[in-house]
């Protein structure tokens, strides 16, 4: 592991996945993930989805935080381990699972109209459980006809480096 991630590596848990596939969801990463013997490593999983008329297309990045900052750094490295799966792993802006759980518990994303496979998902010790309650009345989602290229949000991200590992490392 590079010497200047060695610090953050003492407190980062949340990572940011980019390169999924667009028809990925979040079931989708976490089975993945746990395919990879790594359940019970993390408690969150988010792929954000665009919604419009019914289309489920994932913008091609996801979020996992990792209950510790050591379980991170063994899902980066079974991650730069593993030829058949090949993500972009790098450290997520939002940190932490209270953080995750205050952005989205009133997010419209949460809103019952919202396809189940399409919301976060919140685990203990790998197994699903319910995410807490919204704290206010959640809005409808409002759709765009069209969508918005993800392109420049992703593009943005990826020209940042990928964290490192190397196989040795697990």
């Amino acid at each position: 592991v590079p010497k200047e991630l060695m610090s953050d590596l003492e407190t980062r848990t949340s990572l940011r996945l980019c390169g999924l596939p667009q028809d990925f969801n979040g079931q989708m990463l976490k089975d993945c993930l746990d395919a990879m013997g790594l359940s019970g490593f993390f408690d969150f999983v988010y792929v954000p989805i665009y919604l419009p008329a019914g289309n489920h297309i994932s913008f091609a990045y996801g979020f996992v935080n990792c209950v510790s900052a050591a379980a991170g750094q063994q899902l980066v490295s079974a991650l730069a381990c593993n030829d058949e799966v090949r993500f972009n792993v790098q450290w997520s802006t939002t940190q932490g699972l209270d953080s995750f759980i205050h952005k989205y518990r009133n997010c419209s994303i949460m809103h019952k109209s919202i396809p189940k496979e399409c919301k976060p998902i919140l685990l203990q010790n790998g197994v699903e459980v319910s995410f807490p309650k919204p704290t206010k009345k959640l809005e409808k989602p409002r759709h765009r006809t069209t969508m918005i290229p993800p392109c420049r949000f992703v593009m943005e991200r990826l020209s940042r480096p990928p964290l490192k590992a190397s196989c040795t490392d697990a």
